[in-house]
């Protein structure tokens, strides 16, 4: 279980950079969500956005939603159920939706994680990367305080998928993210708990939000409803 952010990413022989507001949840399952939003464009909520018909292209870098698979030596598959490059792909070129296999090296780097691998750059060109991670406290970590992530006591954690189409919701400590892909479109979800508000404050808003049930409070195989027939089941919960 890990709440990571990218450091940088770096496309060599360029130098690394960062232009986005990068998290990535993954559950003791290893079920996870990744959400790259451009710093430009963060937070992007109805109450933030001057703008309602952006692309998403023009917010997003990348969203992600799948599986983690342990292999050997460091190395991990990420099985990606969505893919917000590849549906991209696929409607420009009008091809089925194709997504790419998606193996990371991991490695040490000071305090920090050091993912090695190849994928397509901006260009759609598959070439050589190399991204920095940190993990972050789930519980600690605020989106104005980075804090690193120290000894975990009790951290509450659930996955949900979306029943009959294309969608995952995740949380790790007081971080939740969700993604769901219907037909040509991604809709994409980013909360935080606010321990002293006591509730839940989004921090990213883009397409329908009322589909994601964010205050889930159910058990394990526990089917939720939201507006217009949309329904999750938990695959998994550990609180």
């Amino acid at each position: 279980m890990v709440v990571s952010t990218r450091v940088s990413i770096q496309w060599p022989p360029e130098q690394p950079q960062e232009l986005t507001s990068t998290l990535a949840l993954t559950t003791p399952g290893n079920n996870y969500v990744d959400i790259r939003v451009f710093k430009t464009k963060y937070p992007y909520t109805t109450t933030t956005t001057t703008s309602t018909n952006e692309n998403f292209t023009e917010v997003f870098e990348l969203a992600l939603a799948g599986t983690e698979v342990p292999l050997d030596q460091g190395r991990i598959k990420f099985d990606n159920s969505i893919s917000s490059m590849a549906l991209e792909e696929s409607i420009a070129t009008g091809n089925p939706i194709v997504i790419d296999s998606d193996i990371g090296m991991f490695s040490a780097h000071g305090e920090d994680r050091k993912e090695t691998g190849e994928m397509k750059n901006g260009k759609g060109v598959v070439a050589p990367y190399i991204e920095i991670w940190r993990s972050l406290d789930p519980l600690k970590h605020t989106p104005s305080q980075e804090v690193r992530e120290g000894e975990e006591g009790e951290v509450p954690a659930f996955a949900l998928e979306l029943v009959g189409g294309l969608g995952k919701l995740v949380r790790v400590g007081n971080w939740i993210q969700g993604i769901v892909q219907e037909e040509r479109t991604i809709h994409v979800v980013r909360s935080w708990f606010d321990e002293e508000k006591g509730g839940w404050k989004n921090l990213i808003e883009f397409g329908k939000l009322d589909i994601f049930p964010i205050e889930f409070s159910g058990a394990l195989d526990d089917v939720v409803s939201r507006s217009d027939g949309w329904q999750w089941k938990c695959i998994e919960k550990n609180y």
